[in-house]
């Protein structure tokens, strides 16, 4: 799924695409450099490599992203979220909407209500990962503020309780 527009007079780029993935990433011995351990674990978003989403394209380790996202729940019964993002790289701001399925968060779904750390990347991205990721891991992944969701804290709790008897 993926639409986009592009309003170059107010320097805004606008798109919606669909997650491929959700990835964990944890430091080397479940701490960060210097024993830091406010950033992570780190849930990446990952998506495809596309042209389309131009604030992926212009995501490297020398450029820092200034931005945040905001969850809510899409379709509760299907258990689809939306996180819509804004951010600004290089004097461009970029609002991607992602859409995508609560079960990508493997039993972790209640920390992201609680406003964990977000990361988003292209997919091509994605696969220079290793098992032991540390900070530099993090270049080429918009890592976003992300604030607490009373509205998945909600569908967290429904997911663990399971389905409702009748």
């Amino acid at each position: 799924m993926r639409s986009g527009t592009w309003m170059s007079s107010t320097a805004v780029v606008s798109v919606t695409t669909s997650a491929e993935e959700v990835l964990v990433l944890w430091p080397p011995g479940g701490t960060s450099e210097g024993g830091a351990t406010e950033l992570w674990p780190v849930f990446v978003i990952v998506v495809a490599d596309d042209p389309e989403v131009p604030l992926l394209a212009s995501v490297d380790g020398s450029m820092d992203v200034a931005g945040h996202c905001r969850w809510s729940v899409a379709d509760a019964r299907a258990g689809l979220l939306r996180m819509d993002v804004r951010a600004a790289v290089a004097g461009v701001r970029h609002e991607v909407e992602i859409v995508l399925s609560a079960r990508c968060f493997l039993g972790m779904f209640d920390i992201v209500a609680r406003g964990a750390a977000i990361g988003v990347t292209a997919s091509g991205h994605a696969r220079r990962f290793t098992a032991r990721p540390d900070h530099q891991a993090l270049d080429g992944i918009a890592v976003l503020e992300s604030t607490t969701s009373d509205e998945l804290a909600e569908l967290a709790a429904g997911l663990c309780r399971g389905p409702a008897r009748g």
